[in-house]
């Protein structure tokens, strides 16, 4: 199938600023340089480069630039094929694309252990191929969710949403350019008004969409961060980068000078993130990053089409010259091997069971990505782009849809055989012995009394069984399964008064907390459930990430300390009624720091190492726990009917503590128990839970 494009009217281009030239411009490349070292100093969590994920916005727009012209162009010449363009996609994005997924998924298949993290990588495995890992992690949280370092084809969303891009361009494109001609019309008046239209939808359901992200851990899903429609608008700015240099009649090298040092400082504002907190974005707890594209999008898409126009209005001017300097030059012609390269090796560096720094963790990592997207480059991507180049691709489109049909079958056979080999590595996963002592401690409590947000059940307030209430945030909602059953075991009944995020000690000392804090407002219905269970509820269990409020005060800092003294005062308080409720407080969990305490553990054993690496030195969590633990001992022992219990001692002894006990995992991560975990928990506290229940 072959476009033909004469008999158009075509818009005649004032030298020495053409639209889209043969002529290579440097400068472009030193913008990818810029994009990708964004996007690296990001991941790597260089000091300063806060916002360098916008370097994916930057390369949206160069691709549109790039690519919309290279269609317009041909278009225009009458030389323009559906398959030559496909084909010569499917050799510039395919070999450097597959050869890292092949490499990702042997690595994968040996490192990741863990069953949900297998589940999601054979989930991409499968989706990355075919283009849609950008719709599959939509639906598996975010891209600046807590989990989001653990999923080693996470960066691929991107080419996914490029790709989509350019699956519809071509023939949207061909669409217009057809229209034109049998109107006898302006290419140019047509271009301008379809992609204002399509960029202004795109934008302002970018802008709608963006969610508010408010949850500290787990992320909202962001259509507008990940679906393609909510992203054209990028593209077509950089696509209508031609147009508006044409129209530029007054001074073009001067206008060309003062736009490429505005973009460079919007870049600049966008990478260092004061520009992006301007417009609403927000770094929450765990560097969690909300707010995002939104209007805050803004900024580093026309920080990046000012530079690209600068450029081509003004070859000689500062920030031209400085693009087209040979380093940046050349790591912009490998910026796309080291952007397919640099994350999977850094996800995997943070798996290995290393007593090394995490600076220099992912320094090596880095190190090694850029010394493979060097090989690549010069053993694949530079020969591939000389052969694009062979005429036989515009004029024999047999040869070419031959292309475009290999790359087809080549990235549906790497998905079906990629997904079968990781869910042979689920299912052997699943039945790792590390995971038995887990699978043998779940339990489902009676959980009728539960769900505060439902009709309330008559029976949980006829005053047949002792009710009582858990409260906490994550740390209790992990336990919250087990304590249940113990409950219903010792003929008692429970509310829950738990929500991932929600700091308890927040809940009653601010009263518009819950409401003004999205990821709290479930809690809302449960506050109401307190007049009900105000003369009914017998005991009160606690559990928080108690270290949370204390963890970046320094000795002597006694405000801090007694601000969280009060709250706690308050919380206890109120849920002790007039001292006739008994109040169990559970203490610190121990924290670890390696993000997956069960694939280091297996690691570690595997590969015949100590599984020590895993844990964290008793002195470290001790130093941690200190205060807080003496805070809830001193407030416990101003109530008449409170207990303290210190979970440290079963996960710890003298030396370390370790996230495995007995040949088996009791940590779901770093921070939180898993089923296991608090079986043990209450097994070796059981008299001080019995004797919550039943006094």
């Amino acid at each position: 199938m072959h476009l033909a494009a004469d008999g158009i009217q075509t818009r005649q281009l004032r030298p020495p600023i053409p639209r889209s030239s043969p002529a290579y411009k440097p400068h472009i490349d030193g913008l990818r340089a810029i994009s990708i070292a964004a996007v690296l100093g990001f991941h790597a969590g260089v000091p300063g480069l806060g916002g360098g994920f916008v370097g994916v916005d930057i390369f949206f727009v160069i691709s549109g630039f790039l690519i919309i012209n290279q269609i317009v162009d041909a278009l225009e010449d009458g030389r323009f094929s559906i398959f030559d363009f496909y084909a010569r996609r499917a050799l510039r994005i395919l070999p450097p694309y597959l050869l890292v997924l092949l490499v990702t998924l042997a690595i994968g298949l040996v490192l990741i252990r863990s069953p949900r993290d297998l589940d999601n990588f054979t989930g991409s495995v499968v989706a990355a191929p075919i283009f849609l890992t950008n719709i599959f992690f939509l639906k598996k949280s975010g891209y600046f969710d807590v989990g989001a370092t653990e999923r080693p084809l996470l960066h691929t969303w991107s080419l996914s949403v490029e790709e989509q891009f350019y699956l519809i361009a071509p023939v949207l494109l061909f669409g217009l350019y057809w229209l034109a001609r049998r109107r006898n019309g302006s290419l140019t008046i047509l271009l301008a008004v379809a992609g204002a239209l399509i960029a202004a939808a795109s934008l302002v359901g970018a802008i709608r969409l963006t969610p508010p992200d408010n949850h500290p851990i787990v992320a909202d899903p962001n259509p507008a961060f990940f679906l393609t429609q909510w992203r054209a608008w990028q593209f077509v700015a950089g696509g209508a980068i031609a147009l508006v240099v044409d129209a530029v009649r007054w001074r073009p090298r001067r206008v060309g000078s003062m736009a490429g040092l505005a973009g460079m400082v919007l870049l600049a504002l966008s990478i260092g993130l004061i520009g992006l907190e301007w417009l609403g974005v927000r770094i929450g707890l765990y560097e969690r990053v909300s707010g995002y594209p939104g209007v805050a999008a803004l900024l580093p898409t026309l920080g990046a089409c000012l530079v690209i126009g600068g450029g081509l209005l003004a070859p000689g001017s500062l920030v031209a010259r400085w693009l087209s300097l040979r380093p940046l030059v050349f790591i912009g012609r490998i910026s796309y091997a080291l952007y397919l390269w640099h994350w999977p090796l850094l996800v995997f560096a943070k798996m290995l069971p290393l007593d090394l720094s995490v600076p220099f963790v992912r320094a090596m990592a880095l190190g090694l990505a850029v010394g493979l997207s060097v090989a690549t480059h010069y053993a694949l991507e530079r020969p591939i782009a000389t052969w694009r180049q062979r005429p036989r691709l515009r004029t024999d489109a047999g040869f070419a849809f031959r292309i475009v049909g290999a790359g087809v079958i080549g990235c549906a056979l790497l998905a079906t055989l990629g997904g079968f080999a990781a869910g042979i590595a689920l299912s052997r996963a699943n039945e790792n012995p590390l995971l038995a002592g887990v699978k043998a401690a779940n339990v489902q409590g009676a959980g009728s009394c539960l769900d505060a947000t439902g009709p309330k059940a008559a029976s949980c307030f006829d005053g047949s069984q002792p009710i009582g209430v858990l409260v906490g945030d994550s740390e209790a909602y992990a336990l919250l399964p087990r304590i249940d059953f113990e409950a219903g075991r010792n003929g008692a009944r429970l509310f829950a008064f738990t929500v991932p995020g929600c700091n308890p000690l927040h809940l009653l000392s601010d009263p518009a907390y819950a409401a003004k804090t999205p990821f709290c407002q479930g809690l809302l219905p449960k506050m109401e459930m307190m007049a009900d269970l105000d003369g009914k509820a017998e005991f009160a269990i606690f559990q928080a990430l108690w270290n949370s409020m204390l963890a970046h005060s320094q000795p002597g800092q006694t405000d801090i300390e007694n601000d969280f003294r009060q709250r706690l005062s308050r919380l206890l308080t109120t849920f002790a009624g007039a001292g006739q409720r008994r109040i169990l407080i559970i203490g610190p969990i121990p924290q670890l720091r390696v993000p997956d305490p069960f694939t280091c553990v297996d690691l570690a054993r595997t590969l015949g190492l100590s599984v020590d690496r895993c844990g964290v030195p008793r002195q470290e969590v001790d130093a941690a726990r200190r205060r807080p633990l003496e805070i809830l001992r001193e407030v416990a022992a101003g109530l008449p009917n409170a207990r303290v219990v210190d979970p440290t001692e079963i996960f710890c002894d003298e030396r370390i503590c370790l996230p495995n006990q007995d040949g088996a995992i009791v940590y779901m991560d770093p921070g939180h128990l898993n089923d296991l975990g608090a079986k043990l928990l209450y097994d070796h506290f059981r008299s001080d839970f019995e004797w919550a229940f039943r006094g």
